[in-house]
């Protein structure tokens, strides 16, 4: 199950989706290495190698983080409201691709590759905008991300600037 899953999102991310020809070419969002973090922040992960985002310490509410058998969800929320940014992590946490209901409802949406630091096609990350001017965004890369939805502009640039601090801390050579 797992293989066949794979192989499925291997062929959607390298011919694209089928959705609504809205979908505009942008440059690849290449993922970095992590580096410092800032004394404002905190890292939102599972464990202590991979995908990583800086979430600031003050003005957001940050919920879960108890593992599932294999998945961690943390839920951050802006202090004063209740739209929120779901951070995912385990192996099959999230499919790089939005539901197509999502796609065809939306009034705009980007898509573009996430690379690792070589180029490496690792994921998805996708944005649009609703026909009521919230917006939403999935960022998949390694089949663990981000999501949000109806955010409103002040809402999604908070969130946007936690997905832009993704970055990664490689496995160790084995």
């Amino acid at each position: 199950m797992r293989t066949a899953f794979s192989i499925v999102w291997v062929v959607l991310l390298f011919c694209g989706s089928p959705a609504k020809a809205q979908e505009q070419s942008v440059a690849a969002t290449r993922i970095p290495t992590c580096g410092n973090l800032p004394n404002d922040q905190k890292w939102i992960s599972w464990g202590q190698y991979g995908l990583k985002f800086k979430v600031p310490k003050r003005g957001v509410k940050i919920l879960g983080g108890d593992p599932d058998v294999d998945y961690v969800k943390f839920v951050i929320k802006p202090a004063d409201h209740d739209t929120a940014l779901v951070l995912w992590f385990g192996p099959y946490a999230l499919s790089p691709e939005p539901k197509q209901e999502q796609l065809k409802s939306s009034a705009e949406f980007t898509q573009t590759k996430v690379v690792n630091s070589d180029g490496t096609a690792i994921g998805l990350d996708t944005r649009g905008k609703n026909h009521d001017n919230t917006t939403w965004r999935r960022f998949a890369a390694w089949l663990e991300g981000a999501v949000y939805e109806n955010a409103s502009a002040s809402d999604a640039a908070l969130f946007d600037k936690v997905i832009e601090s993704a970055c990664v801390v490689p496995h160790p050579s084995r």
